[in-house]
């Protein structure tokens, strides 16, 4: 058994405040900077966006959705990684950027399903399945024609012998 000195026990109280009035002070500062902070890295990624350095603010929101999930900075970054990749799989017909798109609206839909975007997500969803509807169309006819030539020439080249 320890046994403390008496002026140890009897400084306990004194003690015992000083420590929790620093983790008061100092929790109460990490949710000002972590809203701060993902704000600030919003900011930066409209700015890069603007300025035309795509990679660079596609990067930085998905840093802020990584880092800061619970904040409403991370719904806008989210937000803005669905409209870019949305636009950019209707604009160049890409199967692969319908599918990051659409990671991207499953991502917003589960962590945010009553988010303020929620309509716009949706919309943005819609657009895309109807987008890429024809490509899917077009696929199949090719495929269907390919076939179809295939046997033609297969008919023709044993029809001449």
């Amino acid at each position: 058994m320890m046994i403390f000195p008496r002026r140890c026990i009897k400084n306990t109280p004194l003690i015992l405040f000083f420590i929790t009035s620093i983790l008061t002070i100092n929790i109460s500062r990490l949710p000002a900077a972590q809203i701060r902070c993902p704000d600030q890295f919003l900011k930066n990624g409209m700015y890069l966006l603007k300025k035309n350095k795509t990679n660079e603010a596609l990067s930085t929101f998905n840093q802020i959705v990584q880092n800061f999930p619970g904040c409403p900075q991370a719904e806008e970054a989210q937000w803005q990684l669905i409209k870019y990749y949305s636009k950019v799989a209707r604009s160049n017909n890409s199967e692969e950027y319908y599918q990051i798109s659409s990671d991207h609206i499953k991502l917003y839909l589960f962590y945010w399903p009553n988010g303020s975007y929620r309509i716009s997500v949706l919309k943005e969803q819609e657009w895309n399945r109807r987008s890429q509807e024809p490509f899917l169309m077009r696929k199949g006819i090719f495929i269907s024609l390919l076939s179809m030539v295939s046997l033609i020439v297969i008919g023709l080249t044993i029809g001449s012998r």
